[in-house]
């Protein structure tokens, strides 16, 4: 028996692939299926392959996600739009929001053979490492319990805590096609279109450091009335949109520091529990997906060697894309950095691929 601990894009994609495999897996979500989580939901082109390979590659489509082919950017302060410009993705995307897409896997993981348990949690990784053995003496534990605090370490960590996410969606507002990237001081918004439950609405998702959760008054409302007060172009938006009910979801306490592919040197970690993907490199699902199947191919080929061999392949793998997201968000947080980058991403064809392949990789 294998044991994944947690049911996001990471964990049901390496359950998937493990049961394809013949393997009896069992996930264990603490939470349920459909919910809304807070994510930027856009679903990047590079997750085509990998979803491909977990017998999935129709999902977008069946889903009646929008395409998504180009990117604008505009960064304010004070009422002032300081910088924009757009640009065109190597590749389009997809707006897939996760109230489907988890219920979607999660589906999928149990039809080809995954004992999926909701409102499941089994105890904490360290627990696992200080019994010397997996829950139940399992052969394999894949932890994918996302972004939230995952040891003594992580709390101690410099940007444990600095970090707050809050997302909603709305609609009438019109934005076909595009993503749209809001930065202010110390915090952004993206907007773009997303199939959810059978309805087009526009996803609404803001990264905010603390000391801008503080500004503005650490209240969903009080956040967005700052960026419509920061952001001539987000308040254009805002005027007209109207939040869809029961949507809000906001997560704080977190960061952004690489956690580590390992835990307790017995357990494979992968997705956000291993390290979380900046999300203005529009990456994140993909890179999730991508951990979850590479690391289930390392269980299977490596037996016994897996967790060694997992801690240096995840590196290779993911390390180059995750320091050149971390390193675009800082400058995106600092309104007259991110008018220097945005002129010159628009200024190029060159530097807006060149970030589009950079944020990415082989899995």
């Amino acid at each position: 028996m294998i044991v994944v601990l947690g049911g996001g894009p990471a964990g049901l994609a390496a359950a998937t692939v493990l049961a394809r495999a013949g393997r009896a897996v069992t996930v264990h979500e603490a939470g349920t299926y459909p919910r809304h989580r807070v994510c930027g939901e856009f679903l990047s082109p590079d997750a085509g392959p990998v979803l491909a390979s977990i017998g999935i590659d129709d999902l977008p489509e069946r889903l009646g996600a929008p395409t998504i082919s180009s990117v604008r950017v505009t960064s304010s302060r004070g009422g002032r739009r300081l910088a924009e410009s757009g640009f065109k993705l190597d590749a389009p995307g997809w707006g897939v929001s996760r109230f489907d897409f988890d219920r979607a896997l999660a589906e999928h993981a149990r039809r080809t053979g995954v004992e999926v348990r909701e409102r499941s949690r089994v105890g904490a990784p360290a627990g696992f490492a200080e019994s010397g053995g997996s829950p139940g003496g399992t052969e394999a534990l894949i932890v994918a319990t996302g972004r939230g605090v995952r040891t003594a370490d992580d709390a101690r960590a410099t940007d444990a805590g600095n970090w707050v996410g809050v997302k909603v969606h709305v609609r009438d507002v019109a934005i076909p096609g595009v993503t749209e990237l809001h930065c202010i001081d110390g915090a952004y918004a993206g907007m773009n279109e997303v199939s959810c439950d059978g309805e087009r609405v526009v996803n609404v998702c803001a990264l905010v450091r603390m000391h801008a959760w503080d500004r503005a008054g650490r209240t969903p409302g009080g956040l967005w009335r700052m960026f419509a007060a920061e952001s001539p172009a987000f308040a254009a938006r805002w005027a007209v949109a109207r939040p869809v009910e029961g949507s809000e979801a906001a997560v704080a306490g977190f960061g952004f520091h690489a956690r580590g592919a390992v835990t307790g040197g017995r357990a494979i970690v992968v997705g956000d529990a291993a390290a979380l993907t900046a999300p203005v490199s529009g990456a994140g699902q993909a890179a999730a997906l991508a951990s979850g199947v590479a690391a289930a191919g390392v269980v299977l080929d490596e037996g016994e060697r897996a967790v060694r061999v997992w801690e240096s392949r995840f590196r290779a793998q993911f390390h180059r894309r995750l320091a050149v997201g971390g390193l675009l968000q800082r400058v995106m947080l600092t309104p007259s950095a991110a008018s220097i980058a945005i002129r010159m991403i628009g200024a190029s064809g060159r530097a807006s691929s060149w970030l589009y392949r950079a944020t990415r990789g082989g899995w």
